[in-house]
């Protein structure tokens, strides 16, 4: 786990505080603090619109952690591009009945109550299920889509565990698959 690992200082968040433009470099260099899971060149023209959902079977050592997913579009010269983002706490992975919510849940449904929080078992696999943020994008021809997985941002969000360096075991077996959903539009009908 690298905890300097950042999106930057000219950010969504930060605009939404008066930061300025929002502004994402080349993330090639900071994917190099990631663990990155990279698809093959699209055969053809792919519009991502809705929201993408992550499931990733994980184990850590420790007790709590944050996880700061990217969707990311990875250009023939190399370029890396910002796509989408997603930030979810393991404490708070339990899942409830979206209608027991006051808001329509985009994805998963967590009500995020401390009474419905769950420290993480050391070493043992658990499920990871959560929403990122709705998009609608066009990736073209020749790029390929990458999911960059981060334990932290260090220039806008909290660290957890706020010390140690816990480490990961990110599952992707058949029994064990971690994977991501992305609504893909296809003759103007939404399929997954």
């Amino acid at each position: 786990m690298d905890f300097t690992a950042t999106a930057g200082k000219r950010t969504r968040w930060h605009t939404g505080l008066g930061g300025g433009d929002v502004v994402y470099p080349n993330r090639v260099n900071e994917d190099k603090k990631l663990l990155v899971y990279t698809g093959e060149p699209l055969s053809a023209d792919v519009e991502i619109t809705g929201t993408p959902i992550l499931s990733i079977q994980l184990a850590t050592s420790a007790s709590d952690g944050a996880i700061h997913a990217y969707l990311e579009d990875v250009a023939p010269n190399g370029r890396v591009t910002y796509v989408d983002e997603g930030e979810f706490r393991f404490i708070d992975r339990k899942e409830v009945d979206p209608q027991s919510l006051p808001y329509e849940s985009l994805g998963p449904a967590h009500n995020l109550l401390r009474t419905d929080a769950q420290a993480m078992t050391p070493g043992q696999p658990t499920t990871i299920h959560f929403a990122m943020c709705p998009i609608s994008v066009m990736l073209r021809i020749g790029h390929r889509i990458r999911v960059a997985l981060a334990g932290a941002d260090a220039d806008f969000f909290q660290r957890y565990p706020s010390d140690g360096t816990p480490i990961w075991t990110v599952y992707r077996q058949a029994h064990a698959a971690s994977l991501i959903e992305l609504p893909i539009m296809r003759n103007s009908q939404q399929a997954h």
